[in-house]
């Protein structure tokens, strides 16, 4: 690995941070459309009814370092978040 100075990993670091935040964002908008299409058709499969297999899937991507648990409680974050959002745009009048 190349030897970068405190400033540039700081700034690599804030670019990574960005591109989370961006990728999370894109995910919700993902997930709200879906759960748009779930309310206008039932038969469209529940995302929360999928949850074991995609956690995983999750298992499998995961190449470390972070342990598959650390994995499992930040996509459980992620899960969650979307759920709220998606249930508190659903009945917000």
């Amino acid at each position: 690995m190349m030897t970068y100075q405190l400033d540039e990993m700081l700034e690599m670091i804030e670019c990574i941070d960005a591109q989370i935040i961006s990728l999370l964002l894109e995910r919700y908008q993902l997930s709200r459309a879906l759960r748009g299409m779930q309310l206008n058709q039932p038969s469209v499969t529940n995302l929360r009814d999928q949850k074991v297999e995609r956690f995983l899937r999750l298992e499998h991507a995961n190449t470390g370092p972070l342990s598959d648990y650390a994995i499992a409680r930040l996509f459980t974050c992620v899960f969650s978040l979307s759920e709220e959002e998606n249930a508190a745009t659903t009945f917000s009048p």
